[in-house]
């Protein structure tokens, strides 16, 4: 099952379309410029990585969590604690090591709306999903892979600001 603000999609979808308009109407106003235009693709794809991508799943045998640029697939059997405060939702591991769940950090809007109920929903599926797990001698290993996409997304937006600003 996916977890994720519907609000910080929606928003991240409101700030990407508003630097597009802005960027649309300020490169027309001087001239054909290509530079606001540019800037509006880093906008774009700094909203859509930060808004859009982090979320966190859960499946049969681990919990996905997505942040910006990392993707960390963690054993029911390493997570040994999942903290849902008013700060954000993370993930204690056997090893000790906290890991974010970016989807869910703090976000006033959330809390005064819903009472943050998307990140409580996603710590009561891990917690659920873990339940009837045994703790491991030895917790299996934490697969840590980086978004490519991502990654060229936002490198490809910067790279077209320099080349822009030229």
């Amino acid at each position: 099952m996916t977890f994720r603000r519907t609000t910080t999609v929606v928003s991240a979808l409101l700030v990407s379309l508003l630097a597009v308009f802005l960027a649309v109407a300020v490169s027309a106003r001087e001239g054909g410029s290509t530079f606001p235009l540019a800037v509006a693709a880093v906008v774009v794809a700094l909203s859509m990585v930060s808004g859009a991508l982090p979320k966190l799943v859960t499946t049969a045998s681990h919990a996905r969590v997505h942040n910006m640029f990392v993707r960390l697939d963690v054993p029911y059997e390493a997570i040994t604690e999942v903290v849902d405060s008013r700060r954000g939702l993370w993930l204690r591991t056997a090893d000790g090591r906290r890991i974010a769940v970016a989807a869910f950090g703090h976000s006033t809007l959330a809390n005064l709306f819903t009472g943050n109920a998307a990140a409580h929903a996603a710590a009561e599926a891990v917690d659920a999903m873990r339940a009837d797990r045994p703790p491991a001698a030895a917790p299996p290993p934490i697969d840590r892979h980086f978004s490519v996409p991502a990654i060229a997304a936002v490198l490809v937006a910067v790279l077209a600001l320099l080349l822009a600003g030229l």
